[in-house]
């Protein structure tokens, strides 16, 4: 492929870039600010004991799973890529599968499978511990995040050219040493890819450690959001502190990666390599696979379907695993939403302006609650926030799938120090914690925009375009991926044939450039959806008032006395339309080969 180097990429591929890094960097810039404001002499001090040892379970809980997914992935990706081991490619299917359960559904589904009633006790009656704090969280976000690692070293050792392996070998070093000097420096950018992946969503998740009963720096702000007084400025320091701490992994990958060349020394297609024979060891590894697929597919799905099918007994307490009544933690935010308004209507009072109307969000009492003979079905039940989350996550894909096309054209026609710059910069939203993201927008849109706009940054504070401008902007490199991926197949000459025939840049990317990329705007699309539908942060603390996700019905009806029931009908229609769209991905990924 030839490509001119060291060219500026045009203006209007290269602003999109700027816009989008500029969304992200604006309203992070407002929280610094805020942070940092003078505020009380008495207030509480941030780094404290508690504060500390949030960091050290955040720390913790981030080496444990990804020593785990490493344990895991490594082998398996080997097993599928570089053995003859028999149903490769359905092999290679069930480890991706887990992407369609989000993290939260994978820790409910192991929090309810045991205790009194649940089914296990059902099957075998026998009552099980219900899993939770370190060994909870980490069973759940292993299985959930896996995928991740097994994705980038299954692409990783699929590129390596065997002609290496042979020459090692050739020069008398065997298997081992082979294996640790040629290719373990190959997969080195795999590996660290996945990597920051795991070690990014566990540092940002709120709501796995929230279902396991474990405290970490992310549930800590996540508490902080729900305290009865908001204080900003030690908010948006609690943030910053995440942000930080993000930050420091994604420095450390930079540096590891520094100086790092993998180029081929030769041209030309790599040859097709041998298959490593494994003979007896046939069933350990289809063993490997079978474990792997009840951790994270089958023992939390056939949870969620029990709880989903069976009959709900009356009660209004929660009960333990003994027997004893438990208080229900209060996970929702409609406190939070209550303080937010009278905090703000106190700050802006003096100007005339009034917040929104802001209906009753309290649940109802058991006494409130109609007959069952009256209460709606479960279709009819599941259908508005079914509704809601496509009516969120539909038009936030297609957003960041339009702003990924001139952002992968500016990095592959216009390679250079400015584009590889500009093509990262979007890679911030995605880094950044979701929680952080959230709160930078929400310090924006009610203190941040000047006076003369504060009008406008009220009503966008809490409004479905405030939401798409988040979702689009947090997902935006999962659609680069894809459609840089795509543009690299295709030779730059099929443009310049059709410039000299006469077309114009317009006709050129339409009769020429989108054909070529109806694949890559597919998967990219598809993935930022399925990305949408399961994100619970972002749509927790920006969504507009009265609508209600299928991941916020489940994330508010956690803790509710019978939440196995209520919830289980929400988290069942999530995982029905993620595993069609893993579906989708799976099969362009099929054509593609």
């Amino acid at each position: 492929m030839t490509t001119v180097l060291n060219r500026r990429p045009p203006w209007y591929l290269s602003l999109p870039a700027v816009l989008c890094a500029l969304g992200v960097v604006v309203p992070v810039g407002v929280m610094i600010v805020h942070a940092f404001a003078d505020g009380s002499a008495e207030r509480a001090p941030l780094w404290s004991d508690t504060s500390r040892q949030g960091l050290y379970n955040t720390l913790g809980l981030a080496g444990g799973v990804l020593a785990v997914t490493t344990l895991l992935a490594w082998p398996m990706a080997w097993l599928v890529t570089r053995t003859d081991l028999r149903g490769r490619r359905w092999l290679s299917i069930l480890a991706i599968v887990p992407l369609a359960m989000p993290g939260y559904l994978m820790a409910y589904g192991w929090r309810v499978a045991g205790g009194y009633g649940g089914p296990i006790h059902a099957l075998t009656d026998t009552t099980v511990a219900r899993p939770s704090g370190y060994f909870g969280a980490l069973l759940a976000m292993s299985a959930y995040l896996m995928p991740y690692l097994f994705l980038t070293m299954r692409a990783g050792m699929l590129g390596i050219d065997p002609s290496l392996e042979e020459a090692a070998r050739s020069l008398g070093h065997r298997r081992l040493r082979v294996w640790w000097t040629v290719v373990v420096p190959q997969l080195r950018p795999a590996y660290l890819a996945g990597a920051m992946l795991v070690v990014l969503h566990v540092i940002s998740d709120f709501a796995v450690v929230t279902f396991m009963d474990y405290d970490t720096f992310s549930k800590q702000l996540y508490d902080e959001l729900k305290a009865s007084q908001l204080d900003w400025e030690r908010l948006s320091r609690w943030g910053l502190l995440l942000l930080g701490l993000a930050l420091v992994f994604i420095v450390t990958e930079m540096y590891l990666l520094r100086g790092l060349r993998l180029q081929r020394a030769g041209s030309g297609a790599t040859r097709r390599r041998t298959p490593a024979r494994l003979g007896w060891r046939q069933g350990p590894a289809w063993a490997l696979f079978a474990v792997v697929f009840m951790v994270s597919i089958a023992a939390p799905l056939g949870t969620i379907v029990y709880w989903a099918f069976d009959t709900p007994q009356p009660t209004t307490t929660q009960v333990t695993d003994d027997g004893q009544a438990a208080p229900a933690p209060v996970t929702d935010l409609n406190k939070f939403a209550d303080d937010l308004f009278k905090d703000f209507d106190n700050e802006n009072k003096k100007d005339g302006v009034s917040p929104k109307d802001t209906p009753d969000l309290t649940p109802p009492t058991e006494s409130t609650e109609p007959p069952a003979s009256s209460q709606p079905g479960v279709l009819a039940t599941v259908a508005p926030p079914l509704f809601d989350s496509v009516k969120c996550s539909l038009p936030a894909a297609l957003i960041a799938t339009a702003l990924a096309v001139p952002i992968g054209l500016m990095r592959v026609r216009y390679p250079s120090r400015t584009s590889f710059v500009l093509e990262r910069l979007p890679y911030l939203g995605y880094a950044m914690p979701a929680i952080v993201f959230a709160l930078s927008l929400t310090l924006f849109c009610l203190w941040g925009v000047p006076d003369v706009l504060s009008g406008a940054g009220r009503w966008l504070y809490q409004s479905l375009p405030l939401l798409l401008y988040a979702l689009a902007l947090h997902f935006l490199p999962e659609a680069v991926g894809p459609i840089r991926s795509s543009l690299y197949s295709a030779s730059p000459r099929l443009d310049e044939a059709s410039r000299s025939l006469g077309r114009g840049r317009v006709a050129t990317f339409f009769h020429v450039t989108l054909p070529v990329l109806r694949q890559g705007l597919i998967v990219a699309a598809a993935l930022v959806f399925l990305s949408c539908m399961k994100e619970l942060p972002l749509t927790t603390l920006l969504t507009p008032i009265g609508t209600h996700t299928l991941s916020m019905e489940v994330w508010e009806r956690y803790g509710d006395p019978g939440f196995e029931h209520t919830l289980a009908p929400y988290a069942l229609t999530i995982l029905l339309f993620s595993s069609t769209f893993v579906g989708v991905l799976l099969l362009q990924g099929r054509d593609s080969h």
